[in-house]
């Protein structure tokens, strides 16, 4: 991970965001630990409900 948001930063981007779906708390305390943190954001669709996480690089 710290290897990608190095790519990502050298190419100019500013902040990171992604999902995990709600219901998966393996999926949650990982990205916590990479250090992504909620937005506020949840997205529904047909496979259920995404929580977008953000992080500042």
């Amino acid at each position: 991970m710290d290897e990608a948001l190095t790519v990502f930063k050298r190419e100019g981007y500013v902040k990171v965001r992604l999902a995990y779906m709600k219901g998966n708390p393996q999926s949650s305390r990982f990205w916590r630990k990479c250090g992504f943190a909620e937005t506020g954001i949840e997205k529904e669709d047909e496979h259920g409900v995404a929580v977008v996480l953000g992080k500042i690089i």
